[in-house]
């Protein structure tokens, strides 16, 4: 029926209780919100808001909720999805498993039930009877490490396709003959062991159980140029053969039985709800073109939780080597959200609960203008928390849009890579007041396309540019991977980093970095950023072509405690209170540890070992701080650890480091219309050697490590060893300094370093 132009706004009311075959009025509700949106399309003359009230319960989803152009709200006014007042709806993409049967799986208590070979699923949740809460279940897997820090023995055996490697019988026994390794797949960190840039899931091709070689049905990622090396992190998993703990499930397939160990052994499981998904996607907002686009839609006050993941997942460079594209771009099967956005402007996702995610949180696809995402609780998600993905269009199309007042937790739980917040190929966007925590790698990353311009003409949407990242909270990332930082930048230029503060961050063996400027990160502005109880470096700017045009850089700080971070802040107006969420940040969801904690110590102290990392330097003279590392160590250059309790004295010291010393003396470095040539003249240089003193840089010297020359010759060959020396036998506390000598001589651009150093250690008489 037509609406009167004076009414204020329009009501239709959804309940679990309801019926489809209602008129979806207070007392006579909708079962669906699908038949609240067909019906709200038929309204003509609309002039008011339009309220879909959505009452408390559970709905379970067969398929997405899709919403186009003509679900827009008409004119200036809205479509508003939300809870009924008080209640707390939740829409879970998936439903539940049931008819369990006791079973023993590999010596354990298990349970399995029919669901049907049509039914193919890669997630598997458990509802907590106590909290109410999903958790996810994890496909049955191979070693097991309780911390997720996965690493095994790994050996690449084929050079040219880069698909198959070897394994260790010690770790890995497969069972002749068996046909349980039917679905096998492998999740590996790519980048070779140093870098673990991305993290890919692909299955098994075949397994040569008498040579030990394991098949994939891909490439791994960056191999062709970096190739894997004994030590990277990787796992088996989705064999029956593995299911051994509880929290565990293997489906298989073709057989159509899903096998799990729950996590309440206690309770029964027919008491139990165990979730499978049925969807990629809960609210699916995609209008038909950039033309035909949606918006005007809210969503507001509804826990949303529960989808799937995929067989296989190929970063976006090994699929963009297969199928075409750019080494930054998703694969369209991997452009997944609960909520899902593209060819949408004006949508406003606030105070909702986010959870359990196959792949991200919410995505904004191509096309995405002028939305909002506000008060959000995002928890346990699969890849990225909250992602803005531009296209490769000439004019930018992913813009504008305010990520304010989330609270993200738990990301990369398949996609190892998610970051928090991740901004690919989008412009002008403020991401503020966020507080991000628990993750494998970023807090927020920002990527750009490449190859760009040269550095003086900057294109604006390959660039991800124009972005403010300010006053958000950071804790507890990185601890997957390395060459990272709770912020970092890739191929972008003219961002505002302001006012941030991280602590308790530290990448997987290693410190890794803070705020990270990767390669071609340009006209950038850094300020008032603070981390604290960290061991890497505060500002890293990485790359010797493309960061050289930092805007402004200054009052960033790295302190060794919250008490000296707050000192700092305060002698410096830097605002503390401000940074992290906001007020009126929903009580029931905010979490419940915030800074306030009493910081750990530096590791150099507690090490009974008296190993020293050497990023964890109170000073320093001439090096680079590298996050994990300090690098460019030229002759005179010094490291300075205050107060070492030398106790009664060692007897030699081990150093980790790397070094080309013996083969370059010196590099000119060209650089032309944006690219590096590199000029080596080779030959041998005079000796170089890292001296231990103590209490001054030129006080008694108590040890001389000659540095050998291990084989580097580039940022991705890096060949690593452990260099011993004799120790003078020395006493108590003192201040050790070292001091780096030799190296090549200065040619007037690069004078080339004596060594890149991780750590040393002084052993026992």
């Amino acid at each position: 029926m037509p609406f009167s132009e004076k009414q204020s706004s329009i009501y239709f009311y959804v309940s679990p209780t309801g019926s489809d075959a209602h008129p979806g009025d207070e007392a006579r509700p909708f079962a669906t919100i699908t038949r609240a949106r067909d019906v709200i399309r038929k309204l003509k003359n609309v002039n008011s808001d339009i309220t879909v009230f959505i009452k408390g319960g559970e709905y379970y989803l067969d398929e997405p909720i899709s919403l186009d152009e003509r679900d827009s709200g008409r004119g200036n006014f809205k479509v508003i999805y939300r809870n009924y007042p008080g209640e707390n709806p939740e829409i879970i993409g998936g439903k539940s498993v049931s008819g369990w049967e006791p079973v023993m799986i590999n010596g354990q208590n298990g349970y399995k039930a029919k669901v049907g070979t049509d039914w193919k699923f890669y997630s598997l949740y458990e509802r907590d009877i106590k909290t109410k809460e999903f958790k996810r279940a994890i496909i049955a897997r191979t070693p097991k490490d309780p911390e997720g820090r996965y690493q095994s023995s790994f050996h690449v055996v084929d050079h040219q396709s880069m698909q198959s490697f070897s394994y260790d019988l010690d770790e890995i026994q497969f069972n002749s003959g068996s046909d349980e390794y039917k679905q096998l797949q492998v999740f590996i960190w790519v980048g070779a062991v140093h870098w673990r840039w991305m993290a890919e899931t692909i299955p098994v091709a075949d397994i040569d159980r008498e040579n030990h070689i394991i098949t994939l049905k891909h490439p791994i990622a960056f191999s062709d140029f970096n190739p894997v090396e004994p030590g990277v992190c990787y796992f088996l998993q989705n064999s029956l053969g593995f299911l051994e703990e509880s929290g565990e499930f293997f489906l298989d397939e073709d057989v159509g039985e899903v096998y799990y160990i729950p996590y309440d052994m206690e309770t029964d499981i027919n008491c139990l709800e165990i979730i499978a998904p049925t969807v990629k996607k809960i609210f699916d907002l995609k209008g038909s073109s950039p033309w035909q686009f949606i918006r005007n839609v809210q969503i507001q006050g509804l826990k949303i939780s529960v989808s799937d993941f995929h067989h296989t997942y190929l970063c976006s460079v090994s699929y963009a080597k297969e199928f075409g594209g750019s080494d930054l771009m998703e694969g369209y099967e991997h452009r997944q959200a609960l909520i899902y956005l593209q060819n949408a402007a004006k949508i406003e996702v606030k105070f909702c609960k986010l959870a359990n995610a196959g792949y991200n949180g919410v995505l904004m696809d191509s096309f995405s203008k002028n939305n909002t995402l506000y008060g959000n609780h995002i928890r346990d998600i699969g890849g990225t928390g909250i992602c803005l993905m531009g296209s490769l269009k000439e004019d930018a199309d992913n813009v504008a849009n305010l990520i304010r007042n989330n609270y993200i937790n738990g990301c990369g739980r398949n996609i190892g890579h998610g970051a928090g917040i991740q901004l690919l190929r989008s412009c002008d966007n403020l991401v503020s007041h966020n507080f991000v925590e628990t993750g494998p790698r970023y807090g927020i990353s920002m990527k750009g396309a490449r190859p760009m311009g040269d550095d003086g003409k900057v294109v604006h949407h390959l660039d991800t540019s124009g972005n403010r990242i300010e006053f958000n909270l950071f804790r507890d990332l990185m601890y997957g991977t390395r060459d990272c930082g709770y912020i970092e930048s890739f191929w972008c230029g003219h961002n505002i980093i302001h006012n941030n503060r991280a602590y308790q961050c530290q990448a997987f063996d290693d410190p890794g970095y803070g705020i990270m400027m990767d390669d071609h990160t340009n006209y950038n502005t850094i300020t008032n950023n603070i981390t604290f109880d960290y061991l890497g470096g505060n500002y890293q700017c990485w790359d010797d072509v493309g960061n050289k045009f930092l805007q402004k850089e200054y009052c960033n700080y790295k302190a060794f405690g919250e008490e000296d971070a707050r000192k700092f802040a305060k002698e410096h107006e830097i605002l503390w209170d401000e940074v992290g969420l906001e007020e009126d940040f929903p009580e029931e969801s905010r979490p419940e540890v915030l800074p306030g904690w009493t910081p750990k110590p530096r590791r150099y102290r507690t090490n009974g070992g008296l190993r020293i990392f050497v990023v964890d330097y109170d000073d320093m003279f001439g090096v680079v701080d590298r996050g994990y590392t300090v690098g460019n160590c030229t002759n005179g250059d010094w490291l300075m650890f205050r107060d070492i309790d030398l106790g009664c004295g060692y007897q030699n010291v081990s150093i980790y480091l790397n070094s080309a010393c013996q083969r370059f003396v010196g590099e000119t470095i060209k650089y032309e219309e944006g690219h590096m040539e590199c000029i080596t003249k080779e030959g041998l240089v005079e000796k170089t050697e890292i001296e231990l003193r103590i209490d001054r840089v030129d006080g008694p010297l108590i040890s001389t490590v000659e540095v050998p020359d291990t084989g580097s010759y580039n940022w991705q060959k890096w060949f690593w060893q452990v260099v011993q020396a004799p120790l003078k036998r020395i006493s108590g506390r003192h201040d050790l300094y070292f001091v780096f000598k030799g190296g090549g001589p200065d040619n007037g651009m690069f004078l080339y370093e004596v060594a890149q150093v991780e750590w040393l250690e002084l052993n026992p008489l």
